[in-house]
């Protein structure tokens, strides 16, 4: 996961870095076959808008 920070200057206490959000990515090669379960989900809206439950 690649996080995004955001870097603040302050007099006092100098440089700080503060994490405001994770991004996930991860790639894929081969042929997609239409109708397999597990490429169905894997490329579904719930995975790419993170709204998966997983237990």
């Amino acid at each position: 996961m690649k996080p995004v920070t955001q870097d603040k200057q302050y007099i006092r206490s100098g440089q700080n870095t503060m994490k405001t959000g994770t991004q996930r990515s991860f790639a894929v090669t081969g042929d997609r076959y239409v109708g397999d379960p597990a490429q169905d989900y894997c490329l579904s809206h719930k995975m790419k808008y993170g709204t998966v439950t997983v237990l």
